[in-house]
């Protein structure tokens, strides 16, 4: 993802058209050439907000490496039948 830096000045004289583009990338906002503060999207927070939940559980995590040694040991199962497999313990469920 792209990122420029402005100066503070900058920021308040381009704040619309900053914000108007957003989406192409961060905006790296400083003040008497230090590093102050970053603009992004939206969707650029919610994306690292996820991933910082995700990081954060602990059971998910030991999951998704056991998921990933369970791939290099080769121990994988087609998807087609994973599903049929859990659709039938739904069903049972019922």
């Amino acid at each position: 993802m792209a990122e420029q830096a402005i100066s503070a000045s900058d920021l308040r004289d381009r704040s619309a058209e900053l914000l108007e583009n957003v989406n192409r990338g961060r905006v790296l906002i400083r003040k008497h050439g230090e590093d102050r503060a970053y603009l992004i999207s939206v969707r650029e927070l919610r994306a690292l907000e996820e991933t910082i939940a995700v990081l954060d559980n602990q059971r998910l995590m030991a999951s998704i490496r056991q998921g990933l040694d369970d791939m290099e040991a080769g121990k994988v199962q087609d998807a087609t039948e994973a599903f049929a497999e859990l659709d039938a313990e739904f069903r049972d469920e019922e």
